[in-house]
């Protein structure tokens, strides 16, 4: 019930709430206002089109701060927990679809990986493969298991 996202954060932050939810950020005024809502120490959960958690994470940076999106980079993941992607693919048999999931937890190497556009590539696979054990998977590790459990994308 507000104009934009961004006013929708700047209640939110204005009333306290527990946790702000942004259905998607897509304009720099809402990229902006989650960045600044994170340095105030908000916990939002945030829904961006993009293939992969560091893609979209890259999106907002962009957004927020297109002069220096390295500085709005560090901040997003400063302040990341937790993030999954989703993709939907056909079966190879017909047999309708099927959702493969990408998550990927705050650790500290995950953290750091997500902080640069440069740690993206071997640094985020090592943190992913690192934390498979508490449930961590890069989309890549969950289509190649849907392939073995015989589910063909």
């Amino acid at each position: 019930h507000v104009g934009s996202y961004a006013v929708g954060i700047a209640a939110g932050l204005r009333e306290c709430a527990d946790l702000i939810a942004i259905g998607d950020c897509h304009d720099s005024e809402t990229a902006r206002a989650i960045v600044a809502a994170l340095q105030s120490g908000a916990l939002l959960v945030v829904g961006v089109a993009a293939n992969d958690v560091a893609t979209a994470l890259v999106r907002i940076a962009q957004l927020a701060d297109p002069a220096d999106s390295s500085r709005a980079l560090c901040i997003l993941a400063q302040n990341f927990v937790a993030g999954t992607a989703q993709t939907m693919c056909r079966r190879s048999d017909g047999a309708g679809r099927f959702a493969a999931f990408e998550v990927i937890l705050g650790t500290e190497p995950t953290k750091g990986a997500l902080a640069t556009i440069e740690g993206h590539s071997t640094a985020l696979a090592s943190a992913i493969s690192t934390g498979a054990a508490a449930g961590m998977q890069s989309m890549a590790t969950a289509l190649a298991d849907a392939t073995r459990r015989g589910i063909k994308p």
